[in-house]
Order: structure tokens, then sequence, then C-alpha cells
């Protein structure tokens, strides 16, 4: 091992520093004698390998710890772990709107509807096999759908329609809890919390999804699943005690973009199925909670939001890139 380079048994090291013992590169560098550059392009190569394989990178997470291997892991498996870490020496980036979310402060400039999840990406979930571990959503064609109380055309029932921006309907998922024939029990993006009913099959397109999220607030904690592999866990902003974060198992309805990243809510911001039960109006909005980027890093880790969930803005990035809507969040305490 030279003052340039890394061999084998170095290269192992240093992902071990990085993906175990949470150094960052230069530190890294520093305890194996190699340049600080050195060590950066090596981890940089590592995470592109980490974006080959569709995980996460764990942008702006600098205290990802992994999950215990069961198994001693291969030098292939060492570099894809040290990958979630590269992202945290990248400087992050600095938007729930009024006429969406109900859970934060306004966003003057308004939100843009976007496409969430990448096309391919869609496209391969919607082939894959049905697992334990999977979920299916329902994507209505159509703005607006009537759900029953049981599976039965002469049921108490309700019309949900999809919620607007700029004008425009933006899409209207529903995440699938049963299946039968003809019928679909789903939960519905409404008020109160955790409404359930039954759509008809016809006029829906139903995709499966290998992600879901886990919110644990205590912890201010976000972790996410691929399937049953763990990908990564980051650091959160929740609901104040006068405004808490509604606990229950809900789901991605919407994702909009503000015009300005930089502003305060970042990014990007994904719609919830949840409803804070504080707040019952914002804006245009009927309190509907969110999980957005920020531009204030020193919230997450704290009890500072209206009932929102707020993520480092690299994350939601992350989050808008590979996470189709109806992926189910549970948030629990």
């Amino acid at each position: 091992m030279t003052q340039g380079r890394l061999d084998p048994a170095g290269r192992r090291e240093l992902a071990r520093l990085v993906a175990e013992d949470g150094l960052s590169p230069r530190e890294a560098a520093g305890r194996l004698g190699v340049t600080e550059g050195t060590a950066r392009r090596m981890v940089a190569r590592w995470y592109a390998a980490y974006e080959a394989e569709q995980l996460f990178d764990g942008e702006g997470e600098r205290e990802w710890t992994p999950p215990v291997p069961r198994r001693a892991p291969t030098a292939t498996r060492r570099r894809v772990a040290g990958v979630a870490l590269v992202m945290a020496f990248v400087p992050v980036g600095a938007f729930a709107s009024a006429a969406l979310f109900g859970g934060d402060d306004a966003d003057p400039s308004g939100p843009r509807g976007v496409k969430a999840g990448a096309t391919d990406f869609q496209a391969s979930a919607a082939r894959a096999p049905r697992g334990k571990n999977t979920t299916l959503a329902a994507h209505v064609n159509g703005s607006s759908v009537r759900a029953y109380a049981r599976p039965d055309g002469r049921a108490r029932s309700r019309v949900v329609r999809a919620r607007r921006n700029e004008g425009r309907n933006l899409p209207l998922v529903l995440l699938v809890d049963k299946r039968r024939t003809r019928w679909l029990k789903v939960s519905l993006p409404t008020r109160p919390n955790l409404s359930t009913g039954w759509i008809r099959r016809r006029g829906v397109r139903l995709r499966v999804n290998e992600w879901r999220l886990r919110v644990e607030l205590s912890k201010h904690r976000i972790l996410l699943w691929r399937g049953d592999r763990f990908i990564s866990s980051h650091r959160i902003g929740v609901g104040k005690s006068v405004t808490p974060t509604p606990r229950g198992r809900y789901y991605f309805t919407d994702l909009v973009k503000p015009p300005n990243p930089d502003g305060l809510y970042g990014s990007y911001a994904f719609g919830l199925s949840a409803h804070s039960k504080v707040v019952t109006s914002f804006g245009t909005g009927d309190g509907q909670i969110g999980v957005h980027g920020t531009n204030n890093p020193k919230g997450l880790g704290r009890n500072v939001s209206s009932g929102c969930i707020r993520v480092a803005d690299s994350v939601i990035q992350s989050y808008a890139r590979h996470l189709p809507l109806g992926t189910p969040v549970v948030i629990r305490r």
C-alpha cells in the first residue's frame, strides 16, 4: 500500500471503516495512510456499483449503520455496503404546499405534480411475482372511484376523488389490502385516518411494489426495505407534541415538486394518506401529512414540524427516483 494506491487488503479495510465504523473518507484515509482523494475516488466507484444494483445510496446520512450480516460478506458485498455512506459527504441541498399538505408551513411558490419512481423500475415491479414482502397498488383509470362499505354494489358508498394541483388532477392511487375476483379492499386517502373501502376490480391497473418504509417517531428514524432486504435508515424531523405525527399504516398518494428546490420543503414532497388530527385545514388543503425534504438539516432528529415528516433533501431525492406511489409507510411510536 502506497500513499496514492490501495491494495486489496487496504480496500477491504476502507470499506470496513466507512460502512461499519462510520468514518468519513478523510478520516479513513488518515487511518490508512493514503490521500483523501484516493479514498474518495474509491468510495465513488463503490457508489456507482451500488446504483447499478438499484439500491439506495444513503445520501445525507452519516449515522447510517448497516445490518449485521448473517454470513461473512465477500469483498463485493463490502463494497456495496460501503456506498450507503458515500453521499454523507455531499453538501445537503437547501415543500409541501399549502394546497396539498397541512403538516408544515406553506411554500408560496406552490408545487408541481411529478411522476414517482423511475419508469423502468415501475415496469419491472409490475411484472414481479407477488411475495410476502410485496404490496399491490391500484392505479385508478380516471380522477375518481366509488368505494363501498362491503363488496356489494348496493352497499353504502362514497366517491373518492383525485387531489388537484395547479388546476390538474394528480394520480389517484390506492393501497390494496385484500383481493377478490371482482373486488379490491383498499386503504383510502381520506379522513378519518385508516379508512378503507371496497372498489370494483375493473377500471384500475394493479402494480406490484417491493418497497416499504417504517417511521419510528421516538427514535426519529425512517427505515427502508426492498422485499426482505433492509436498505437504509435516516434521521427525520417529526411533529411537535401539540401537532403530533399520526400513527398507523399509510401510503404514498402523490408526489409534488416545488419550483424552488432550495425552499423550506426541499426538492420533493410525497403526500401520505394520513391527515393531522389537530390541523384540519391549511391554506386550501385539508391537513394532509407529507414526507418531504428540508433546507434546514438541523431540524432532523427533533420534534419540529406541524405533523409532517422531514428528511434530508438528498434522501427525498432518492425516494422520488425509486419509490412508486402506493409505497406503504408504517408510522409507530
